[in-house]
């Protein structure tokens, strides 16, 4: 029954609009369709007779996820800064290791690169090639003048444990 200040609409309305409506009707304090259509009305009203309270929900909301952003942005530095850690450990564990293990490589390889020059000089391509090392060989030829020296003249190293 309508009251003197009401007025009856009829409307009509898709299925699934009205599954969607019940959905929300079970989830709500909403005892009605009525009752959240009323509602509904009287929020698009009040957002049309005052564009600035939508803007400021727009921007609340703008806010909000900025603020998400900058927050992620934080904790994926804080990442990088431990990743940044790690690889600084992982570094210096490996120096240590290499110290100790690598002396003793060195070395091994040191006596096999003098084995190989013992008679002829050779170019530090040619060395790789018959010791089977690739990038230490430069180290250790460079980092051992009194054992080996280069000829400038052709840019070939020999061995000085027969000189």
């Amino acid at each position: 029954m309508v009251k003197e200040n009401e007025a009856l609409i009829h409307i009509t309305i898709t299925k699934l609009l009205k599954a969607k409506l019940e959905e929300i009707k079970r989830d709500s304090t909403y005892n009605t369709y009525s009752d959240f259509i009323r509602e509904a009305i009287r929020d698009k009203i009040r957002r049309m007779e005052n564009p600035e309270l939508n803007r400021s929900i727009v921007q609340s909301e703008v806010i909000s996820k900025l603020n998400k952003i900058e927050k992620f942005n934080s904790l994926l530095l804080e990442q990088i800064k431990t990743v940044k850690e790690i690889d600084k450990t992982s570094t210096s564990l490996k120096a240590l290791t290499m110290n100790s293990l690598s002396k003793e490589l060195i070395d091994l390889k040191k006596e096999k690169i003098h084995s190989i020059l013992r008679t002829k000089e050779l170019s530090v391509k040619d060395i790789k090639q018959k010791t089977g090392f690739d990038r230490i060989v430069t180290e250790i030829l460079n980092l051992h003048p009194k054992d080996f020296k280069l000829n400038i003249d052709n840019g070939k190293w020999r061995s000085l444990i027969n000189e």
